[in-house]
């Protein structure tokens, strides 16, 4: 792509759903599985993603997949989404503002936190509070604090 001329950001996009499109999906996933997949794939990339399987599939197999392939998956997804939940660190209820707040001024802890809180969230979406979220941030930099004093 780079000798065709594609823009840094194209190539970005297409290296991560050719990371990402060799999922392996089980009806045993729990719904915050399913959260921190979309997470991970981003939800603007979900119908991407998705096409590209089915087309690896079809060059595999030489014959076309079941257009059922994905269906449980993206039934799972469509419920999750449905629920409107947070999905990256833009949609937590607190902020890195509000971690310096709580006395964190350095910025890879700032992020470390803010991701600890996002995983937490991913688990349970209903930790998405400003206040249960800064009870979590306050232990987990106590945590922190720990740590670095051993």
């Amino acid at each position: 792509m780079r000798g065709l001329r594609f823009a840094n950001v194209q190539r970005d996009e297409v290296m991560h759903l050719v990371r990402e499109h060799m999922f392996h999906y089980e009806d045993c996933w729990n719904d915050g599985a399913v959260r921190r997949f979309i997470a991970r794939v981003g939800e603007d990339n979900l119908g991407e993603l998705f096409q590209l399987r089915m087309a690896d599939s079809f060059a595999m197999q030489g014959t076309e997949p079941p257009p059922a392939l994905l269906l449980p998956l993206q039934k799972r997804i469509d419920a999750v989404l449905e629920a409107a939940h947070a999905f990256s660190l833009k949609d937590l209820c607190i902020k890195g503002g509000d971690i310096i707040e709580l006395g964190v001024t350095d910025g890879k802890k700032i992020g470390l936190l803010l991701n600890q809180l996002l995983e937490a969230v991913l688990e349970d979406p209903a930790l998405n509070t400003y206040s249960k979220l800064k009870q979590i941030a306050l232990v987990l930099i106590s945590h922190l604090k720990n740590f670095n004093t051993e």
